[in-house]
């Protein structure tokens, strides 16, 4: 009875070491699963964010393109207007010049036909009354 309360107790003691082991392989086994899963969890998160930054600045590039762009667009346009209604004011002023010399000459000229018309019937009518 003795011997066999031994062996029991050993038995005993081994089955509970055998115990302890299989919970501490399966306490690492589910440890490691679990800080596998974290870490690819983590990684996952940090990828995303590269991604969504990426994703950010990329977006941010192409808008700064499109902006640009479209203002050096209007800023050709805006040129071509000025330039326009430069060509436009020039074109109003030799108008105005032209028009102005115009009838200055043309008063000039009325006054001068008319003293010459003037001088004709003063010369005709001299000479009328001097033929008489």
């Amino acid at each position: 009875s003795y011997i066999r309360r031994k062996l029991a107790m050993k038995l005993y003691r081994e089955m509970k070491e055998h115990r302890f082991k299989m919970l501490n392989i399966i306490a690492r086994f589910c440890q490691i699963r679990y800080r596998g899963w974290k870490g690819r969890l983590r990684v996952r998160t940090i990828r995303e964010a590269i991604r969504q930054k990426l994703m950010n600045d990329s977006a941010t590039i192409i808008q700064a393109g499109i902006r640009g762009w479209i203002e050096r667009k209007r800023h050709v346009q805006r040129k071509r207007q000025r330039e326009l209604l430069y060509n436009q004011s020039a074109i109003i002023a030799q108008t105005f010049w032209r028009g102005q010399r115009a009838r200055v000459e043309y008063f000039a000229m009325r006054k001068e036909l008319r003293n010459k018309a003037a001088l004709d019937v003063q010369r005709m009518y001299r000479g009328m009354r001097g033929r008489r």
